[in-house]
């Protein structure tokens, strides 16, 4: 990923598949820790240049992180803002939050804010650095907010990609 140049993909994904499939994957441990996750999406397609694959992987890592540093019973939220030529989406959650210091390295090969937490979650500091190493890539940009606004805790992990014109040809999901 890290030696590839971004690219805006030639392809068209409906978002709301790809969260689909990560909140699939994520939700058997979510329900361990009586978490729910709400998918807050239009009810169109949400059509946006991506790789599918790729696309799932980044809201699976980023709800697989919500789930494993939220508090249990705590809601996580997934969200899509539609604007001109870009989505934003949003994985919230009601977790402890990020501090300010940590926010900017967070998205760094095996970087840790709190290392014994992370080593009793069983992270490898990862995740994240795949997360933007494949938004870049595709021609977007990704960021995290803590506290969420409003609120003196949680983080909100927001990235964008380019919009997708409804009319062209969307991409055929591999099986």
């Amino acid at each position: 990923l890290e030696s590839q140049p971004p690219q805006i993909p030639e392809g068209m994904v409906d978002a709301a598949s790809a969260v689909a499939s990560a909140v699939e994957t994520c939700l058997p441990e979510a329900r361990k820790k009586d978490m729910d996750i709400h998918v807050l999406l239009p009810d169109s397609p949400i059509w946006v240049r991506a790789e599918r694959d790729h696309l799932v992987q980044v809201f699976q890592n980023l709800l697989d992180n919500a789930v494993r540093y939220s508090t249990p019973s705590t809601p996580i939220r997934i969200t899509a803002q539609l604007q001109e030529d870009i989505v934003v989406f949003a994985v919230q959650d009601e977790g402890p939050g990020i501090p300010l210091e940590h926010q900017t390295r967070v998205f760094e090969r095996f970087y840790r804010v709190d290392r014994q937490r992370e080593s009793a979650t069983g992270s490898t500091g990862l995740g994240l650095a795949i997360c933007r190493h494949i938004v870049q890539n595709m021609g977007g940009r990704i960021w995290v907010e803590s506290p969420v606004r409003g609120r003196d805790r949680g983080a909100a992990f927001y990235f964008t990609l380019k919009r997708a014109a409804p009319s062209e040809p969307p991409e055929i999901p591999h099986s």
